[in-house]
């Protein structure tokens, strides 16, 4: 392969394959020879197959058919679709998980209100701890099925403490070791993104 072609193929089709292309640029740059880099390649093809095969099962409205109604059937896909640059796929299997196995089973969400309320129940520090962000998610998730209150409340009383900690600089944590700063910046990043979604939608009058 020139490296001309190389650095043409595939380098727009996602995430996934963008890290292959970089990738072997790298080992073309230490001298790795051919034949391990087009085993890397198969490798990368299987991967595209099954997620091809994957794309093409989901239905209108978002699932893998009525018939598919198991969760282990759903619960990996989201992240193999969000790291190979599929957004939408991955989120059209997350809402499938939310409504489908969430909110249609009782089971499910009366066990994560009993998580919930005991959160309640504990000292006011939950409230101010950088680690509860993955309580304020919980909530807002909850917060966006039944519309409680009390949940929407203690998910904006976690995130104002988590805003009131951040550094000017936008990091969290900035003066810990780096590993725990650079790992807290991204995961509350994220958490923040996923609550504001979940309480959007639970504002949103019926």
């Amino acid at each position: 392969m020139q490296m001309g072609e190389f650095l043409n193929e595939q380098y727009a089709v996602g995430t996934l394959e963008i890290k292959i292309v970089q990738r072997r640029i790298c080992l073309l740059c230490r001298g790795v020879c051919q034949m391990d880099i087009e085993l890397l390649e198969k490798y990368q093809k299987s991967s595209n197959r099954a997620l091809a095969w994957l794309t093409q099962k989901i239905e209108s409205d978002g699932s893998y058919g009525q018939e598919i109604g198991d969760l282990a059937c759903y619960y990996k896909s989201p992240y193999l679709f969000y790291i190979s640059g599929k957004i939408e796929e991955a989120s059209l299997i997350l809402m499938t998980i939310k409504t489908r196995f969430i909110t249609n089973e009782d089971s499910y969400l009366d066990c994560a209100r009993k998580y919930l309320d005991f959160a309640l129940g504990c000292h006011e520090n939950i409230k101010e701890f950088h680690f509860s962000h993955k309580v304020a998610w919980g909530l807002a998730v909850v917060a966006n099925l039944t519309r409680e209150t009390k949940y929407i409340d203690f998910a904006k009383s976690i995130v104002d403490y988590l805003l009131s900690i951040q550094d000017t600089s936008g990091a969290w944590l900035k003066d810990e070791p780096p590993h725990v700063s650079f790992d807290q910046t991204a995961e509350i990043a994220i958490w923040l993104r996923e609550i504001s979604a979940e309480l959007t939608l639970s504002l949103v009058a019926d």
